[in-house]
């Protein structure tokens, strides 16, 4: 696990081989068969087995900035390889043998203005043609490691998102498969324990040092809807939960567990600001609640393509996710992103940054602003909430300390938890809180400050 981990990890040629080879069944075998052992004998995963399996189920990020990618990756690897002018490491590395612009290069002869421009356009259409290989390459991956299989004998739907571009990008991700992969002539049925990859990462919870890796792994796999993982991973939450009850509250007890004895928070009440000790637990924070806001973010319900779908309605697909958010309360994870973005930065390490304090805060605002929109169980708690949440708001406007970014941040908050939609109790709270001024003030921030938006 740790030589693949360090083969693949930001590797593109790691990548495009661990998807060439479907190295995800080597993966749920792997898991299938530990989880065998560990219930049919005296033998038991390590921590060590878990910690190396979430660092491989999350090292597969999706690029999104081309130039950081050509630059890291494609220059390095393709465009810069002493070998390139032989054609069968070419082969290899690059995938054909384009290399027309740089044979002229070994004869000697000077190239002219205009060849040079030609050949600086085809490496950049070169280069972009790999990023979006690359791209596909493992957004496939992820989704496969997800469950997701091609064929199939389950009566159960799979997970599937109505958007043009994932349809383009699945046409095309077929086209390449049948032309690439003609050499593998296995043919078993992938349904078999495909869900065995989220089963074994939500089963990590109930061991509270296993928490913050689980949840980083779970986070990079499910974050994007596109895939399907977030739906699968609600189907797996269920099965738990009616088939063994007690496996599925020893889960959310290991997350509070770890949060209680991280930073000491379960049990304050909301007047109490947390008090953080060690740079290690700031750490631990900041891992989880980047973790969780990817999560929360990917829970987001949009009313035009979610809440009036009817034909996923129709099909039993609706994607509102309610085990997922169920289990978000059961585990106090909410609660502790409320006690995040209401906690004024004396709270945090004295060796923490004002900086990574303010860093943490966006990231947990941005979770729960797309988690509680159009969610009236969330919108109902953050009903309780609103006191603090003005407080807070109204300490960084008095604050000398250009402050920007955090009061937009829970400006937005506010917005999301009292206008998507509509909600009379949480307006009706705000009215009481005096707010107008401070908006006013923050308005007119927003004019002179530094911070472009």
């Amino acid at each position: 696990l740790c030589a693949v981990t360090s083969v693949c990890d930001d590797h593109m040629i790691g990548y495009r081989k661990f998807c060439f080879f479907k190295s995800w069944k080597v993966i749920r075998r792997t898991l299938d068969t530990a989880t065998m052992l560990q219930a049919r004998t005296s033998y038991t995963m390590s921590n060590q087995f878990h910690l190396q399996m979430f660092a491989l189920l999350a090292i597969f990020q999706v690029p999104k900035d081309f130039e950081h990618w050509k630059q890291t990756q494609f220059d390095v690897i393709i465009k810069n390889d002493p070998l390139k002018s032989d054609k069968h490491v070419s082969a290899e590395t690059d995938g054909n043998t384009e290399n027309s612009s740089n044979l002229k290069n070994l004869t000697g002869k000077k190239l002219s203005v205009k060849e040079r421009r030609l050949n600086a356009r085809k490496e950049e259409q070169n280069a972009k043609d790999k990023f979006v290989k690359i791209q596909r390459i493992i957004k496939e991956t992820i989704r496969m490691l997800g469950g997701y299989c091609h064929s199939t004998t389950s009566p159960s739907p799979e997970p599937e998102l109505k958007n043009a571009e994932t349809d383009v990008e699945m046409e095309k991700e077929e086209k390449e498969k049948n032309s690439e992969a003609n050499h593998d002539h296995d043919h078993e049925d992938e349904s078999a324990n495909r869900d065995i990859v989220l089963r074994f990462l939500f089963e990590s919870l109930r061991k509270s040092e296993l928490c913050i890796g689980a949840l980083s792994a779970l986070a990079h796999l499910c974050k994007y809807k596109w895939n399907g993982n977030l739906l699968r991973l609600d189907q797996v939450i269920e099965n738990v939960r009616k088939t063994n009850l007690k496996r599925y509250e020893a889960c959310f007890k290991g997350v509070a567990e770890d949060i209680k004895r991280k930073f000491g928070w379960i049990g304050y009440k909301q007047t109490t600001q947390p008090a953080i000790d060690h740079s290690s637990d700031f750490n631990h924070l900041v891992y989880f609640v980047s973790a969780v806001s990817d999560i929360l973010s990917a829970l987001c319900i949009d009313q035009e393509t979610d809440a009036k779908n009817e034909s996923n309605k129709k099909n039993g697909m609706q994607r509102s996710f309610s085990f997922v958010r169920k289990f978000i309360y059961d585990a106090n994870i909410f609660y502790v992103l409320l006690l995040v973005i209401t906690s004024r930065s004396t709270a945090f390490s004295n060796e923490a940054k004002d900086k990574e304090v303010e860093d943490v805060k966006l990231i947990a605002c941005f979770g729960i602003a797309r988690f509680i929109k159009f969610d009236s169980e969330a919108q109902k708690q953050f009903n309780a909430w609103m006191p603090r949440i003005i407080d807070a708001l109204k300490h960084l406007c008095q604050n000398h300390v250009d402050t920007s970014y955090q009061e937009m941040a829970l400006s937005h908050v506010i917005y999301n938890a009292c206008f998507q939609p509509v909600n009379q109790e949480n307006i009706k709270v705000l009215r009481t809180q005096s707010v107008e001024h401070t908006l006013d003030q923050i308005h007119r921030q927003m004019q002179v400050t530094n911070n472009r938006r």
